[in-house]
């Protein structure tokens, strides 16, 4: 790559004069002007934060004498213009430095002979190995958990492969620390958060470089405390933490004080046997045996539980399809006839009544029934994903893969496609367009089991695998850097 080079005179015979040429104090002899140029193979650099990182260009200049050489760099903002005054950290031809500032920076090359001096920048990227990218949770069958990391520098690099997954991420930086039954992975402001321990103990670990910070004992207070799963992860004086318990209560989670204590509030002594939560906004909760459902959405005041009541009463409820468009699918059958079909349909979970009166996801129910020539492919333990950018809903049993359009008044009987694995669990792309699908296959060649396939949207196909990267997968989620 190439760069116009800005370059100083230092001297001119006459200012009035501009010429390419110079009198070198010898009567009738013109000298020109060295003139220096520099290129580079490339300009942008990701660097590893403290590792030692070689950044080097090509220079020349048209005519002899020596040169001299001085790297400076500086932090930039959101338009790229240095906002801090330039640091020098090498007089070196070749730079070589540990760079020791997380962010975005412009690195400058001065290059200086007789006649003036040359400039060229460098666009540089300092992070840590997980700043940004795809985080796996796995369990191998001793229950021993395990984090895999693909380092990335957008979400598009996960499709592209470039970069190879990290295979002990947490456990490598923080030997000492070991997920043993692990159960659901988040975050929180600048934490990662990591249930463990059967659901006793949560790790708190800095969500940029992956050290350890500290555990939440999540039975301090109360003993039969233990967690499946985190539901909705916030903490403010009006919204609260929440998470799905093994009693199938619901706790609330203060990680600010370090403490787990009983959800008083909204949802008392009810027991859940199933939550559905993908990060947004929505969380619902169902107890199967008495057939209703609750809908916490995370900007009512505070936590607010909207309950289905009386709706599906004396149905047998198999499912429920929910998205951040805040829609919502309840599937049920005749408790008498499994092939009576009904879906049950709400188009506004947020329906309100006046400004902030939240009604629930509950309002003006839409239904439609059919009846089933074959046992539905749907179950209550089905693996489920729910685009709201696409209008559709994949679901899993065992190794096939079914998809459900939402225009569609029946459920599919055939599979979108059968993979070589079991489908433990799945998880969209920021923009929707891919589908990351953890994949357990005990009788697979490579020595971990657990694999990662890329399921592109538009097309319907896999078009990346990552083999042998994980344990049994439990939980994917894209990790960003902010």
């Amino acid at each position: 790559m190439k760069r116009i080079v800005l370059y100083i005179l230092t001297s001119l015979a006459c200012l009035g004069i501009w010429q390419s040429c110079i009198d070198d104090e010898s009567v009738g002899v013109i000298r020109e002007l060295s003139l220096i140029h520099i290129e580079a193979a490339q300009d942008t650099f990701y660097v590893d934060f403290g590792l030692d990182s070689k950044i080097e260009a090509s220079i020349t200049q048209s005519g002899e004498g020596n040169m001299t050489y001085e790297w400076s760099w500086g932090a930039v903002n959101d338009a790229g213009k240095i906002v801090d005054s330039l640091q020098v950290i090498s007089k070196d031809p070749v730079l070589h430095y540990a760079f020791r500032k997380l962010g975005q920076f412009k690195v400058r090359l001065r290059v200086t002979n007789e006649d003036g001096s040359g400039f060229y920048y460098f666009h540089l990227f300092v992070r840590t190995p997980f700043q940004e990218g795809l985080l796996v949770l796995s369990e191998n069958e001793n229950h021993v958990g395990r984090t895999s990391f693909l380092r990335t520098k957008g979400p598009q690099d996960v499709v592209t492969g470039e970069e190879e997954f990290m295979l002990n991420a947490c456990e490598e930086v923080n030997p000492e620390i070991v997920l043993n039954h692990p159960r659901d992975v988040s975050w929180y402001k600048q934490k990662l958060l990591v249930i463990s321990d059967g659901g006793k103990v949560i790790h708190e670990y800095d969500k940029v470089t992956f050290d350890y910070l500290n555990s939440i004992r999540v039975d301090q207070e109360y003993s039969e405390a233990s967690l499946r799963a985190f539901v909705l992860v916030e903490n403010s004086p009006v919204y609260k933490s929440l998470a799905w318990g093994g009693d199938k209560k619901i706790w609330s989670i203060d990680y600010e004080l370090g403490l787990v204590t009983p959800n008083t509030g909204s949802f008392t002594e009810e027991k859940y046997d199933k939550v559905y939560f993908q990060g947004g906004r929505n969380a619902l909760f169902v107890n199967f045996e008495e057939s209703y459902l609750n809908h916490v959405f995370s900007v009512s005041f505070p936590n607010q539980r909207f309950s289905s009541d009386e709706i599906f009463k004396g149905q047998y409820i198999v499912n429920f399809m929910a998205d951040e468009g805040n829609r919502l699918h309840v599937i049920t059958t005749d408790p008498e006839n499994p092939l009576s079909v009904t879906i049950t349909y709400f188009d506004d979970m947020t329906a309100r009544a006046g400004l902030f009166n939240y009604k629930g996801a509950f309002q003006n129910p839409k239904t439609s029934s059919y009846l089933a020539t074959q046992p539905i492919t749907l179950t209550r333990e089905t693996v489920m994903l729910t685009n709201n950018t696409y209008y559709l809903t994949f679901y899993a049993e065992g190794n096939k893969l079914y998809e459900w359009i939402y225009k569609g008044f029946t459920l599919p009987e055939t599979p979108l496609m059968t993979l070589d694995g079991e489908i433990t669990c799945m998880q969209l792309s920021s923009d929707e367009k891919y589908v990351y699908l953890g994949i357990w296959n005990p009788g697979a060649e490579e020595e971990l089991k657990g694999s990662i396939y890329i399921l592109e949207m538009d097309t319907k196909k896999i078009v990346r695998e990552y083999r042998g990267v994980a344990d049994k997968p439990l939980k994917i989620f894209y990790k960003k850097d902010s």
